[in-house]
């Protein structure tokens, strides 16, 4: 009787996946990707105390029979930011909190920002732009007039620390709605192309990006520290970070394979989990990354983990700046609805 009712509360039992970026103090967010190291020491003590800490890979093995154990919760972070180990893998040992890592392979050991960071450091500082930018992106030319936008005062920089890019209540002709439009403009260009963009848009605006210490990408070597680790697993995040579910079956397909093999060849063992870049995918995306053979995959879509999910297309919630209180409302309103 009693095995009879653990194993249906394990049948019927529900999970979540949690996604964050980087764990740092920051002046400026204009997607909300870090958490600062107090909340997430918080937030990490609530999922110790109130909930069952748990590895993707373990998660999708329990999958595969069917089965999600109560109150799972799976912590992974996206991209490869260097915080990941200087400030998040501290308090995830301190707690007992496995997390999984999804690297962009080809910003491992790079001299350069991601480049939305970049595009950040360009755009988003007090002074003045020129009235114009015009952006040439393959066969298409995009321009843009500033307007007030051209002049960005300290203090419209201080009420933007808040605020982030997708608001649709963010003024067009703004700063940060100048971000964003570059953004969207570059989000789906290949990446060298990407790069020359960023250095002709820096020329423009007088601006000389370098990497802070907050934003930079891992080295090789603190890469392989996380991996050696015994709480943390690598995963695959795709090669430069493009949407792939927008993109040429080939350059999924690339992005997909050159990625899993180049961490292999960092890490000296193949990878088992992937997460699709800006959750972009298809169910073409998915049979790729499965033949690829990584035995589990995480899209961006917010709901609950449940048995009967597919492995290849599991579900996370994102996690905000949020203080302990706060983060364990928002689990149990997501875990309940």
């Amino acid at each position: 009787m009693i095995l009879r009712k653990l194993f249906r509360t394990r049948r019927t039992g529900r999970g979540m996946i949690l996604c964050y970026h980087g764990v740092a103090r920051v002046s400026v967010d204009p997607w909300a990707l870090f958490v600062t190291p107090e909340h997430f020491a918080e937030q990490m003590q609530v999922i110790r105390e109130r909930f069952v800490p748990t590895s993707l890979t373990s998660l999708a093995s329990e999958l595969r029979a069917g089965v999600v154990p109560e109150r799972a919760v799976v912590t992974t972070f996206d991209d490869g930011y260097a915080n990941n180990l200087h400030m998040a893998y501290p308090i995830l040992h301190e707690k007992d909190v496995p997390a999984t890592l999804f690297v962009v392979s080809d910003y491992v050991g790079a001299s350069r920002e991601f480049w939305w960071d970049e595009l950040e450091q360009i755009l988003l500082r007090p002074g003045r732009l020129p009235d114009q930018l015009t952006l040439t992106l393959g066969a298409r030319t995009r321009s843009w007039t500033l307007r007030r936008a051209a002049s960005y005062t300290a203090d419209e920089f201080a009420s933007d620390r808040r605020a982030v890019a997708s608001d649709v209540r963010i003024p067009l002709d703004s700063r940060m709605g100048l971000y964003r439009a570059v953004w969207e403009a570059l989000h789906t260009v290949a990446e060298l192309e990407r790069r020359n963009a960023l250095d002709r848009l820096a020329a423009w605006a007088g601006a000389a990006p370098e990497p802070r210490e907050s934003h930079r990408t891992l080295t090789v070597e603190e890469l392989v520290m996380l991996d050696r680790s015994k709480l943390v697993d690598i995963g695959g995040h795709s090669q430069t970070h493009l949407p792939l579910g927008t993109s040429p079956l080939e350059v999924q397909r690339r992005e997909i394979e050159q990625c899993g093999e180049a961490l292999q060849r960092l890490l000296g063992h193949s990878v088992a989990a992937y997460c699709y870049p800006f959750g972009s995918h298809s169910a073409r995306t998915a049979r790729l990354v499965r033949k690829a053979g990584y035995r589990c995959a995480c899209t961006s879509v917010e709901r609950t983990v449940k048995p009967k999910a597919d492995v290849h297309r599991l579900p996370r919630f994102i996690v905000y700046d949020w203080d302990g209180d706060a983060f364990a409302r928002r689990l149990e309103t997501w875990l309940t609805s």
